[in-house]
């Protein structure tokens, strides 16, 4: 936490999710002192923002906490969109860069893919494309485990590939990350 003292008002800085949160009055003129103190027991998951080159296809990853939504809109303002796996080998090709990257080590990093699926229906579905998921990768013993009255987004594990369901406005304490092509 930053804090800075003013005649008549405090701006307090935190560090929620590894996103700055802040709140700012008018008429901030007195001097600053900062203090600051990671979170006890926790540690930074691995962070990593920028344009990654997997079998010649350019992707665009970011480690910061988003949840389904906020990511949709996080690749539409670089004219992409989440990530769709609309084949295998495009899988396994993320898979391999991922395992060999050494992004993350030995952490499973959900990250948000544009696989989704609307309350009330069954129908797994590519939102970027709007086709529907035809072939699924969910982890072993954990095939979708929200019912069909949730809407519920699917997030990859790195560097394992396995899916998950997650709420789509999730931010989950595992730090979903976001890849955009």
């Amino acid at each position: 936490m930053f804090l800075c003292r003013a005649p008549e008002m405090l701006l307090f800085l935190f560090y929620l999710n590894f996103y700055a949160v802040f709140w700012v009055e008018a008429g901030l003129t007195g001097g600053c002192r900062t203090t600051w103190s990671p979170p006890v027991g926790v540690e930074d998951p691995p962070a990593y923002t920028g344009e990654i080159n997997v079998n010649g296809k350019i992707y665009f990853l970011d480690s910061s906490e988003f949840t389904w939504y906020t990511a949709t809109d996080y690749c539409h303002s670089m004219n992409m969109s989440l990530v769709s796996f609309e084949t295998q080998e495009e899988q396994r090709y993320l898979n391999e860069w991922f395992q060999n990257s050494n992004h993350t080590g030995t952490s499973q990093i959900p990250i948000w893919s544009s696989g989704s699926r609307k309350s009330m229906d069954s129908r797994w579905f590519w939102a970027s494309t709007g086709e529907d998921i035809t072939e699924f990768n969910w982890i072993p013993n954990d095939y979708p485990k929200l019912d069909d009255t949730e809407h519920a987004c699917v997030v990859f594990l790195e560097p394992s590939g396995g899916w998950m369901d997650l709420l789509c406005e999730d931010l989950n304490s595992n730090y979903p990350a976001v890849l955009c092509e």
